[in-house]
């Protein structure tokens, strides 16, 4: 897919990996247009990036869902790439819950699951229109082989892993292709409490765009190429030896 001459919409688009992708983007004269939950992170992003639209939308509210489909709709009619960004994770002891555990597992499976599948079903028959469009799903390599210390995260990325495979499926005999991103470790600030070796986003973008041009279906960034080899050679082995080196973490 060539990737210059598009319009872009990235939910979760105020700040990290979505930032990052929309400069690129826009570097690359497509038109972006980014939504996020918060109003301060779409004015920052909008003065760094003068030209990026932006959208104020909560993602898991059924009538901002809507909404963002009728400006978008008004606004930009030429849409055909749709990223589902936005993602939100916390660090789970069922052992030992915070008192907001129920709000943690509805927030964390909304955000990561069932906010991708209804806003995939809103903007589908847009992107159906067009002759080449996308849609792209920022999962993680942990929906290889689960973190036991992020359950809720895990098995939410896990089911958009799975929904990623079945619609491309579906869409398989028409212009829209169904991209899948999954890395590891970025350094952003979902992943600030997490020791481990992080990748910038400049990396990770550079390799999502890499992939869509070269019409890869599930683009895996870092190490996850190891992770998900190793997941079928020897998965309980991989399961133990990733959840026996990973610290502890307390939210």
């Amino acid at each position: 897919m060539e990737m210059k001459g598009n319009t872009v919409l990235i939910t979760g688009g105020g700040a990290g990996i979505g930032l990052a992708l929309a400069k690129e983007l826009l570097a690359r004269n497509n038109e972006v247009v980014v939504c996020d939950l918060q109003q301060e992170k779409l004015d920052a992003a909008k003065k760094q990036l003068p030209r990026i639209g932006t959208i104020l939308c909560d993602v898991n509210s059924p009538r901002d869902r809507e909404a963002l489909l009728l400006t978008v709709q008004k606004d930009y009619p030429r849409l055909n790439i749709f990223v589902n960004n936005a993602g939100v994770v916390s660090w789970n002891n069922f052992l030992a819950p915070a008192p907001d555990l129920p709000e943690r597992i509805s927030l964390e499976v909304n955000t990561n699951l069932l906010a991708p599948m209804e806003l995939t079903r809103l903007f589908l028959p847009q992107l159906l229109q067009g002759s080449k469009s996308a849609l792209v799903n920022i999962t993680s390599g942990l929906a290889y082989v689960p973190l036991a210390q992020e359950p809720i995260y895990c098995a939410a990325k896990a089911g958009l892993h799975s929904f990623s495979q079945s619609i491309r499926y579906q869409l398989k005999d028409t212009p829209v292709k169904v991209v899948e991103i999954l890395s590891s470790w970025v350094d952003t600030d979902m992943a600030r409490k997490v020791e481990a070796d992080k990748m910038t986003t400049e990396r990770v973008v550079k390799e999502i765009l890499r992939g869509m041009e070269k019409d890869q279906e599930e683009i895996r960034i870092g190490k996850i190429n190891v992770l998900y080899f190793m997941s079928r050679l020897a998965p309980h082995w991989m399961f133990k030896n990733l959840n026996d080196h990973t610290p502890a973490h307390q939210d």
